[in-house]
This record gives structure tokens, sequence and C-alpha cells, in this order.
């Protein structure tokens, strides 16, 4: 009996191994498929933002009053810059306005250059500045091109 027992033990012991090694192996084989996809799949940019080519046609540049600021008991105006844009995209054009304060973006644009936008809600338009950032600007008109 007691050798049973111990073929019992013995037997219990082989199955508890062979179950160890058939865990392994297939950590590791997934471990290995796992970096082959890695390798295998096309890095994929987080920016799915697609953006269509235009035209500038004019930016035109404005000094405005942005409002009023007490500054020692005394109204004193706030002066922001107003930039007009005319895109130009297909048969359509867009004009676009961004208001910059003195510490805003100031925008580099040539005119008659291309300029890459993407139209986004609520009369938004997204322009791609030069160092890949975004400036946002608010579209007031859009008319056919003739």
């Amino acid at each position: 009996m007691l050798q049973t027992i111990n073929g019992l033990q013995e037997c219990h012991r082989k199955i508890a191994s062979s179950r160890r090694v058939a865990k392994r192996a297939a950590n590791t084989a997934q471990i290995i498929l796992f970096a082959l996809w890695l390798i295998t799949t096309p890095a994929q940019s987080k920016d799915k933002r697609i953006y269509e080519t235009g035209k500038l046609l004019d930016l035109a540049v404005d000094n405005v009053n942005s409002g009023t600021a007490i500054v020692g008991g005394m109204a004193a105006p706030i002066s922001a810059t107003l930039y007009t844009f005319q895109i130009q995209s297909n048969s359509l054009v867009y004009f676009v306005q961004y208001k910059a304060g003195s510490l805003s973006y100031k925008p580099i644009w040539i005119v008659n250059d291309p300029i890459e936008f993407r139209l986004g809600k609520d009369s938004r338009m997204y322009l791609k500045r030069p160092d890949g950032k975004e400036l946002e600007v608010a579209v007031v008109k859009r008319a056919r091109s003739e």
C-alpha cells in the first residue's frame, strides 16, 4: 500500500511538472507572438488628423481693441491684432479670423504659399503651423471662387 501511495505521489509530481512546462511554453509563445506583432505592425501615429492643402490668397492685419482693463482705478484699452486669412481650397474661399494678444502666436505664412488646414465643428478651422502645431481660427465666411 505504501508503494501505491508513493507511486501516486510520483505520478502527481510528474503531472504537475509537465503542466508547469506546458504553461511556460505557452507563455513563451505568447511573448514571442506579441514581439513579432510589435515588429511587423507599422507604427501608427496617434494623430489621425487629415489636412487639406489650400492656397493663402490674402492675410490682412488690423490693430483692434480687445476690451478694457482697470489699471490703478482707470480704464485702459487692451490692444490686440486681428488677422484675417483668405484661403482657397478647390472652388471655395474661406475667410477666417484669429485675434492675437501681445504674447500670442504671430502668423508667419506668406501670401500665395500653400497652407494646410482642417475643418472642425462649429465654424472652426485649424491651420497647421510650420512647427507642426495647430492654430485655431474662426470661419467667418465662405464664398465660391469664380
